[in-house]
């Protein structure tokens, strides 16, 4: 019998984003507060076998190490890298200072140094309410988990499933050539990358239901939150969507 692959959640944040253009939920305070929420739920879910939290703006982040002792993980599994990523451009946007936070976890995580690793990267400000169906598929012989839409042309990137490999070689490969400024956008590359994986081999897959996010959103500072009507509506959509893929 083939052994589970372990399989770490990997939170990304920004606590100070230092001038990012399109960002209303700006101010430090209020965005690490989002952070405690967040690892606070994240820290108590089943399925993960480490959380690494990697903050790019060089913001002191020690002091969520209680929040997350109190969950399930021993503290041996859990690890908390920040660093000063924020010296790019600022018209290149988050998405970019997104991929630089996620290569900087690669190479200096101590969790994530296991090549066999299946990884599930979430903005560290939200927690995904559904994601043990998302565990559930990437426990199978898959390389990538990810929603395309938009003519197969956009990836949803607030939730992303994969072995260590395609986050390596593709999703941050891609993911340099973000430019906001020119509407070249994170979930953009990450589309690229998909299709480039493919296009070597590697299996994708598409989400088995639309992610339940709850949260803030940093764009527009509102609460993020479907009314269940609305829920159902997505679910009944992407079924049908995901069954038309399969053909």
């Amino acid at each position: 019998m083939k052994p589970r692959r372990k399989t770490y959640l990997l939170l990304t944040a920004t606590v100070d984003i230092r001038g990012v253009g399109h960002i209303l939920r700006a101010d430090p305070a209020e965005r690490y507060e989002d952070y405690r929420w967040a690892l606070g739920r994240w820290a108590r879910c089943p399925g993960f076998d480490g959380i690494v939290f990697a903050e790019n703006s060089g913001y002191d982040v020690s002091g969520l190490r209680e929040t997350a002792i109190a969950g399930q993980l021993g503290e041996d599994a859990l690890e908390f890298l920040s660093f000063d990523g924020q010296d790019f451009p600022r018209h290149l946007g988050k998405g970019f200072g997104e991929n630089l936070n996620i290569e900087h976890a690669l190479a200096n995580s101590k969790l994530l140094a296991d090549d066999t690793a299946v990884i599930v990267r979430s903005n560290g400000r939200n927690y995904v309410e559904n994601i043990q169906p998302f565990l559930a598929v990437l426990d199978g012989p898959v390389d990538v988990l990810c929603d395309l839409q938009q003519s197969l042309t956009w990836a949803d990137g607030r939730v992303l499933g994969g072995t260590k490999a395609f986050f390596r070689d593709y999703a941050c490969r891609f993911g340099r050539d973000v430019d906001d400024s020119h509407g070249h956008y994170y979930e953009h590359a990450l589309a690229r990358a998909i299709h480039a994986a493919m296009a070597d081999g590697l299996v994708w897959s598409p989400f088995p239901e639309p992610p339940t996010i709850a949260g803030y959103s940093g764009t527009s500072n509102r609460p993020i939150a479907d009314r269940k009507l609305k829920q159902l509506g997505r679910k009944a959509f992407h079924r049908v969507k995901v069954e038309m893929l399969r053909r």
